[in-house]
């Protein structure tokens, strides 16, 4: 997610940037050195002490809990939102509450996702085909369009956006 943001800094320049499932942050965290005009992180409550660790003193960056599983605040709104690595082998049960909270944040036609994740062992097209029929397009960002260091045939780079 970092070097792709980085190669394209125009995507969160300016704009309110909400990204789910950080971990550490960096996805985020990368995007308000771009110059995002606020970032939230969201993830677990579990995850939010290091988040807000990480998240320390940086301007314009909040933390909060978000859970897949409950319904999505409608406050709760950004430009772009990003997701990497959310896809893991073990956890398709979150397939079908990721896809439901990724569809209600991207409400307008003019918002944008940016997904990034990694092909591995398992199976991910019911995720997407969850998406798309909640209404959320998919499309594959071109590996030319990516860091030229960072292309590999298992990483995916994906914008979504309202169908």
């Amino acid at each position: 997610m970092a070097r792709f943001l980085e190669t394209h800094p125009h995507l969160v320049a300016g704009k309110t940037i909400l990204e789910l499932g950080a971990g550490v942050g960096f996805g985020g965290l990368c995007a308000a050195a771009l110059g995002a005009s606020t970032v939230t992180l969201t993830d677990i409550e579990a995850c939010l002490p290091l988040l807000r660790e990480n998240a320390a003193g940086v301007d314009g960056v909040v933390v909060e809990a978000l859970d897949w599983t409950e319904p999505v605040a409608p406050s709760l709104h950004a430009d772009v939102l990003l997701a990497a690595d959310c896809l893991l082998p073990g956890r398709e049960g979150l397939f079908a509450p990721l896809a439901t909270t990724l569809a209600a944040l991207l409400r307008s036609a003019d918002q944008r996702g940016y997904f990034v994740y990694e092909q591995r062992c398992m199976d991910c097209g019911p995720f997407f085909e969850l998406l798309r029929g909640a209404g959320v397009a998919v499309s594959c960002i071109p590996d030319d369009d990516l860091h030229p260091e960072y292309r590999a045939p298992e990483i995916r780079v994906l914008e979504l956006r309202r169908s």
